[in-house]
């Protein structure tokens, strides 16, 4: 087999593997409490025991704001965030990015029917 396609071959190996890897249940909160919980924390404060920035997804203005920029950063990670493309699909990805909002203290949950004003 030629240098190039056994790379490939690994390559390809490696991200079925990555993917395999995870939590058999593959909900956003399975996959949140799998990949993001330990540092961003189970309601998303964040870990108070790292010394990280950002890690307060409450208080992210990324999950308010673009979601290709905030989709980009989960898949190919950002600063001390390792890279998650390996691991979830583009439409986990997408799904963490809606289940992450609600923990925004300006965003209704997810579920939350917006409520009328009273007149």
């Amino acid at each position: 087999m030629k240098p190039a396609a056994t790379a490939l071959l690994l390559l390809s190996a490696g991200s079925f593997l990555a993917l395999a890897c995870g939590p058999e249940d593959r909900s956003p909160p399975a996959l949140y409490g799998y990949y993001c919980a330990q540092c961003h924390g189970d309601q998303g404060q964040g870990n108070p025991r790292l010394d990280r920035p950002n890690l307060d997804l409450r208080e992210s203005t990324l999950l308010s704001g673009d979601r290709q920029d905030a989709h980009r950063r989960i898949a190919e990670g950002y600063k001390t965030m390792p890279s998650f493309r390996n691991r979830l699909s583009p439409a986990e990805i997408e799904a963490l990015i809606d289940f992450t909002r609600r923990f925004r203290q300006d965003e209704p949950a997810i579920g939350d029917a917006p409520t009328e004003p009273n007149l």
